[in-house]
């Protein structure tokens, strides 16, 4: 079986071969670096492994190339470019927003607007999930034992739920004022580009979910898979480049 990509600078589609599989080789990196008990903080060496594979994959899905931003749907055995169900359209609810321009983008200014306009109605209609609009949980890793975490956790939770700070008026409000602050900003960040993104535009693929629970390694740290390619989109170059932090859930 053949995967078969319509690139914006082939007159023919590219074909991949394409094998099914029923299980992913070596273990996810959550295993070596996650779990209950607090690992050892993992060695810089291992970090730099993994992230040279994940750039040189990178730089492979930078070769395959779209003329819109937007997510890959199968249609009549090819692959074409559709709506963007990144996980910033979705999640969270976002799925029922209405009023979002959800693409396909022709350029990555409607891209940016659109996650704009998702934040300020995040803001204003949604509940605001204190692990994604409030200062990160305490992470497991600055803490000497899973004791000491839990209970800077349970602290950070305790405070979180008085008066629900999280979702209260003045939350909200700040972040309607930062994502109409970003607007701003799109004029200043496009004209960086412009220099370096290719002409005609065309845009990579990403995968865009790239944890350690989707990242598959061997007992050397060689990448043997990645997984979860559900929120799989074009986007613009920059998005491509944006390094995963890792080690993290």
């Amino acid at each position: 079986m053949e995967l078969i990509f319509e690139s914006a600078h082939q007159n023919n589609p590219l074909r991949i071969p394409y094998i099914l599989m029923s299980k992913a080789k070596g273990k996810t990196l959550d295993t070596y670096w996650g779990g209950i008990n607090i690992p050892p903080r993992p060695d810089s060496l291992e970090i730099h492994k993994v992230m040279f594979q994940l750039g040189h994959i990178a730089w492979k899905l930078a070769q395959v190339r779209f003329t819109k931003i937007g997510s890959l749907f199968e249609q009549n055995g090819f692959f074409v470019i559709g709506e963007c169900l990144s996980k910033a359209h979705i999640l969270h609810q976002r799925h029922c927003l209405s009023g979002i321009v959800r693409g396909p983008y022709a350029n990555e200014r409607e891209l940016y607007i659109s996650l704009i306009a998702l934040l300020i109605k995040h803001a204003c209609n949604l509940p605001l999930l204190e692990h994604c609009f409030a200062a990160p949980a305490p992470s497991k890793e600055d803490y000497p034992n899973k004791h000491q975490w839990h209970d800077a956790r349970d602290l950070w939770n305790d405070f979180l739920n008085v008066r629900k700070k999280t979702d209260g008026a003045a939350n909200r409000v700040d972040y309607v004022i930062a994502g109409q602050a970003r607007s701003f900003l799109i004029p200043q960040y496009a004209s960086k580009w412009s220099g370096v993104t290719t002409s005609p535009a065309s845009f990579p693929l990403c995968h865009s979910d790239l944890t350690t629970n989707n990242i598959f390694v061997d007992d050397e740290y060689n990448i043997t898979c990645i997984i979860d390619w559900a929120f799989t989109t074009t986007v613009p170059l920059p998005l491509l480049l944006l390094p995963p932090g890792l080690p993290q859930s």
